[in-house]
């Protein structure tokens, strides 16, 4: 199964390395940090229905910001599995596809938080998959990128996916747009503001790297489900990375933290995008260094949580 070195590097060792308390002083104009309630877990992806957040972590746990408290609303499918879409469409939450220790699944399941109750749906058409970025726009839920899962008859990696696909939960019925033009990558950051779709970064590997091998990335694109078009816009600053993660609040996205290629180590930097001038700009660095933390933002503010730890960390630009 095709594997990126050091995400497989990431199972086996911890991937944060504490660095500074961070500075809550929400006059600062590169925006602040401030420490919130323990995980009582350690997550891997998060989603946000309302004003509550929930992180999958084997259980599923809900995170209420107003009493900064978690509580545990019991077992979730997909209990082992990583790189998997996460989106919400009309207050309940679509997750699937993802790789476990020895095979990827195509699975797809529905959360609805008002009955606390999981409903499997047809499993996805294609390929079998992990390591996709998504998100949801006007009903509809979208994802590209991903390992490619197929079988070599001499056990060499296919390469990552470019495909994207269209999920409609009013038909359960998943439809194929035109590809992804960035190229197949997987560990990419996906983030929506307005009617728009933001996926950057990640890592690449084709068929001829060889496991392991392949580049990260810092391309950044917009994609127009009206249409089924992509702009490429400004490249993430700083350095290339895969497995960051970000979040948009308003009319601005964010992104940092990831697996920086020089020396082979967690990134702390943050950046903010400016829709309407197509910008970046450097905000207060993340506490913590390293990469595969879960992140979600409710109102106008942004939080970060994982990555081999059980902290929590509450962003206000």
């Amino acid at each position: 199964m095709l594997k990126r070195l050091h995400y497989f590097f990431a199972m086996i060792i911890v991937t944060q390395l504490f660095s500074s308390c961070g500075n809550d002083d929400p006059s600062s104009s590169g925006g602040s940090w401030g420490a919130k309630a323990d995980c009582p877990f350690y997550g891997s992806f998060a989603f946000v229905i309302g004003t509550k957040a929930y992180v999958k972590a084997g259980k599923l746990w809900e995170y209420d910001y107003t009493n900064d408290a978690w509580t545990d609303k019991g077992n979730a499918p997909l209990s082992q599995a990583t790189g998997y879409f996460a989106f919400v469409i009309d207050g309940k939450a679509y997750l699937g596809v993802g790789d476990y220790a020895s095979y990827y699944t195509r699975e797809v399941w529905e959360y609805d938080p008002q009955l606390n109750k999981w409903t499997q749906k047809k499993d996805f058409p294609g390929t079998a998959r992990g390591g996709v970025a998504g998100f949801a726009i006007n009903g509809k839920g979208y994802f590209t990128g991903g390992d490619d899962s197929t079988p070599t008859p001499d056990n060499t990696p296919n390469g990552n996916l470019a495909e994207v696909w269209e999920y409609n939960p009013t038909l359960d019925e998943w439809i194929q747009k035109k590809d992804f033009p960035g190229g197949g990558r997987n560990g990419a950051v996906s983030f929506v503001i307005g009617n728009k779709g933001y996926i950057g970064t990640g890592y690449y590997v084709s068929k001829t790297n060889g496991l392991g091998s392949g580049n990260n990335l810092q391309d950044f694109w917009e994609y127009d489900p009206t249409t089924d078009t992509w702009v490429r816009k400004s490249d993430l600053p700083g350095e290339s990375r895969s497995d960051a993660t970000g979040f948009s609040i308003g009319n601005k996205g964010y992104i940092g933290t990831g697996f920086g290629i020089s020396g082979y180590s967690g990134l702390n930097d943050w950046w903010e995008y400016d829709v309407a001038k197509n910008k970046w700009s450097q905000k207060k660095d993340f506490v913590n260094q390293g990469w595969d933390y879960f992140a979600f933002s409710i109102g106008q503010k942004g939080y970060l949580g994982g990555g081999g730890s059980t902290d929590l960390f509450e962003f206000k630009p």
